[in-house]
């Protein structure tokens, strides 16, 4: 079954706002850097609570970013790579 990119955005913005523990994220640009948002932190812990949380609420197998190289901190850019790995974890 494959996953909407629409349902994976709003889990990330979900997931996202629970771990940087803030609001400001549905109003964010979703091409703007989390880090960013002026009331939150965006940190590698938080990092790793987004994907926790994306893992549970879809319902996939662990997600494991490529490499230090792999720049997840903006919602378009969690979201895409989310979606394309969710396809790949199922």
């Amino acid at each position: 079954m494959k996953l909407p990119y629409e349902e994976i955005e709003s889990v990330v913005v979900s997931a996202v706002e629970k771990a940087m523990r803030t609001k400001a994220v549905a109003t964010w640009p979703k091409d703007r850097s989390l880090h960013e948002i002026p009331d939150g932190i965006f940190d590698s812990l938080a990092s790793l609570e987004v994907f926790t949380q994306i893992e549970r609420a879809l319902r996939i197998k662990p997600l494991i970013p490529d490499g230090p190289d792999t720049k997840l901190d903006t919602i378009a850019g969690i979201s895409t790579w989310v979606h394309t790995k969710a396809e790949e974890a199922r």
